[in-house]
């Protein structure tokens, strides 16, 4: 289920990238797309996930997240999850890519009532 909010997720960020009029930049928009699939494939490997590194780089320091349940988290929230060392807070550096929002929410199950 995970996988498939996950996989959800990143199709409606793509499709809000692909309307037209979105707030895409004109010439790059093949570019643009393809650098956030790229991040998201990246973030949402199970080998980079689970680590508190690639939420370090994932996230913006001012992301607001709100879970399926509505709880809304902030970066610093998300961190807090990790036990152990931290990554040291990195700057964000000229055309890089964060996510600011990110809402997870369930889907129904089409068999269900």
């Amino acid at each position: 289920m995970r996988k498939r909010a996950a996989v959800t997720s990143v199709l409606s960020l793509l499709t809000v990238l692909a309307l037209p009029g979105g707030p895409v930049l004109a010439a790059e928009d093949g570019d643009t797309v393809a650098e956030i699939t790229q991040l998201l494939e990246w973030f949402l490997a199970p080998g980079n996930n689970p680590t508190a590194a690639a939420h370090q780089r994932f996230w913006a320091d001012d992301v607001v997240y709100t879970r399926s349940t509505g709880l809304v988290r902030t970066k610093a929230d998300i961190m807090a999850g990790f036990s152990g060392d931290q990554p040291p807070a990195d700057e964000m550096r000229d055309g890089e890519w964060r996510a600011v929002t990110w809402q997870a929410t369930p889907i129904a199950d089409p068999g269900g009532s």
